[in-house]
């Protein structure tokens, strides 16, 4: 059971790697929410586009409301992800990339989703993915769509069937999990994080698209290279190979299935980038890993 109470300050950390060209539209989001009490701090993990000037800009126009880490060299996503969390001491907590952005009843509809929802300990809203010039290319996102129970909603993240980002976070269920994101997942560690999540605790889900999120070619998640990202799959769904036995017999089955066909999907893009760059030796490192797992690596 959830502990908010009135006004609970929600801390939100926004984590920027050479996004300046949308950072002013996302902290000019968070400074228009409606739910008020807010703090912010922004990790920007040794960006080399100057986005430093901006935050400090910022910081010093908002010096209650901003608090601005630059770090010395690059991180890496995941921790500086978490670098950013254990920054924050609200007891509510979001997160946002620097390239996205929010609508202005964003933090309100899911605090108060949460209140309303008393067994929640988090909540998450649907979704919007917007173009390098802010053009909706997809208005509601179906795969961010769920029912809260838990079961159903961790068949639906495990077959990747469900989409969460910028989550709102009792940050007491944090700590009770010890839940931080895994520095090993290079790229798939918010999918991890949110698979651990759904196993362990409620979320209330809130249906109007209030988070749009930034796809192209410069956004942190569309950095690095196929076969990292494969092997980041292999090792996450090992890793969860237990969830499955908390399902029934033809939820497992869709869930291998689905997963079976991630995994085609990404090796396929593997072997398309490996042969246009010509690269023959990941072209042989791919078809043997394509051999090896034979698409199952959890069944």
């Amino acid at each position: 059971m959830n502990s908010i109470k009135e006004n609970a300050e929600v801390g939100i950390g926004v984590l920027t790697y050479n996004a300046e060209k949308h950072l002013h539209e996302c902290l000019n989001s968070l400074l228009a929410q409606t739910y008020a009490n807010t703090q912010i701090v922004v990790s920007d993990d040794c960006s080399q586009d100057g986005p430093q000037e901006i935050l400090k800009a910022y910081a010093k126009n908002h010096p209650n409301k901003f608090r601005v880490i630059i770090n010395e060299k690059n991180l890496g996503i995941q921790p500086n992800t978490n670098s950013c969390l254990k920054a924050l001491n609200s007891p509510l907590v979001s997160i946002i990339a620097g390239d996205d952005y929010w609508r202005s009843d964003k933090l309100e509809r899911e605090v108060l989703a949460m209140k309303r929802s008393p067994n929640a300990r988090w909540s998450y809203s649907q979704i919007a993915t917007v173009d390098d010039q802010g053009c909706i290319i997809d208005k509601a996102h179906p795969l961010s769509k769920g029912p809260d129970e838990r079961l159903p909603l961790l068949k639906k993240a495990l077959c990747h069937e469900l989409i969460v980002l910028n989550w709102t976070i009792d940050k007491s269920l944090m700590r009770e999990l010890n839940c931080i994101f895994d520095e090993s997942l290079v790229y798939i560690g918010d999918w991890d994080y949110l698979v651990r999540l759904i196993d362990k605790s409620n979320a209330v889900f809130c249906s109007e698209s209030t988070v749009f999120y930034r796809r192209h070619k410069k956004s942190i998640t569309f950095k690095g290279d196929m076969r990292l990202y494969y092997l980041d799959f292999i090792k996450a769904y090992k890793k969860h190979r237990d969830k499955l036995y908390k399902l029934t017999e033809k939820d497992r089955s869709d869930v291998l299935y689905s997963q079976r066909k991630m995994l085609k999907s990404t090796i396929q893009q593997w072997l398309l980038d490996s042969i246009q760059k010509k690269n023959f030796k990941e072209l042989i490192r791919c078809l043997y890993l394509k051999l090896v797992y034979k698409f199952s690596p959890i069944s």
